[in-house]
């Protein structure tokens, strides 16, 4: 009936010394030497089926049939086991397989593999602000003209037989001072001033220096263009919207930031003048990049604009 009991009613033990203390004496005396007989059985080691999870690999990594194969993880220990002379049937704790053999996530051919997301590139710094005819410059997130802006600043001059390629040629031999006046002169030569007459269109470089008519804004645009060829930064070009208090009217004209100052590629000269030496213009807006500023003064200046001047 003992033997009986004993078959019925698996139980854990533990390898060893404890394994035998912690037994009745007549079960001690009905298995003899269990210890040995646990040793020499022999357990079943067979590799484990898991199911392949997505691993993430980055864009340029290796194809999947460089990847090493994993090594097969053997099978637990099975808890169920009978002595092969006692015929008892006893269970064995799942924490006596060695935790160095097993792998959680074993790369196998099978094991679906997705191209990692690249990271987000970083945001575009705003430059340092375009204090221009001394105004103050303040960032602002949207405009009107924003589409507009946006539209001409897309389109680069990239044509190596356009008529632009003679002017960048001679003014890439020269230093920046030497680029900025040229790119000025050649442009207030070679387009001659057309007014819109229904709308206020903004016209990109390219266009403008083919057809060889524009506004004031596309005289801008187009310097900006040929600086930006020559490598000057974007971040010290601004096209800068202003209003000509003289004439009391609306009008355009290209910052290019030297040092600690602004110099002003006008339309209606040749001359390169320092932004604080044009006292008749106050600025409104002004673009460079996905950037935009507003404009202001300090309080108390005595040369600020009244209400009402065109701000």
């Amino acid at each position: 009936m003992r033997r009986a009991f004993l078959r019925a009613a698996p139980f854990s033990l533990t390898i060893g010394a404890t394994l035998m203390g912690a037994w009745p004496a007549y079960a001690q005396d009905m298995v003899p030497d269990m210890a040995a007989d646990v040793a020499q059985t022999v357990l079943p080691q067979e590799p484990v089926a898991m199911a392949a999870a997505p691993t993430c690999v980055p864009s340029d990594a290796p194809l999947l049939a460089d990847v090493p194969q994993a090594i097969e993880t053997p099978a637990p220990i099975e808890t169920a086991v009978t002595l092969p002379q006692s015929g008892l049937t006893i269970s064995l704790p799942e924490e006596i397989v060695p935790p160095a053999m097993a792998s959680p996530e074993p790369i196998t051919p099978e094991t679906p593999v997705v191209v990692c997301a690249p990271p987000p590139p970083p945001p575009p710094v705003r430059p340092p602000a375009p204090n221009v005819f001394g105004s103050v410059a303040l960032p602002v997130g949207a405009t009107a003209l924003d589409a507009r802006w946006q539209e001409v600043r897309a389109q680069e001059l990239d044509e190596n037989d356009a008529p632009w390629r003679a002017i960048l040629e001679r003014a890439g031999q020269q230093d920046l001072s030497d680029q900025i006046w040229m790119v000025n002169d050649w442009v207030n030569h070679n387009v001659a001033f057309t007014e819109d007459r229904s709308q206020d269109a903004w016209s990109a470089a390219g266009q403008t220096i083919r057809s060889g008519k524009g506004d004031c804004e596309d005289y801008a645009i187009a310097k900006m263009a040929l600086l930006r060829r020559l490598g000057v930064p974007e971040d010290d070009l601004f096209l800068v919207i202003v209003r000509d208090l003289f004439r009391k009217a609306d009008h355009a004209v290209l910052a290019v930031r030297r040092g600690e100052g602004m110099l002003i590629l006008d339309s209606r000269t040749d001359k390169i003048l320092r932004s604080d030496n044009i006292p008749e213009y106050r600025p409104t807006i002004a673009y460079s990049g996905t950037f935009a500023w507003t404009y202001g003064y300090r309080v108390g200046r005595a040369d600020a604009p009244n209400p009402g001047s065109g701000l």
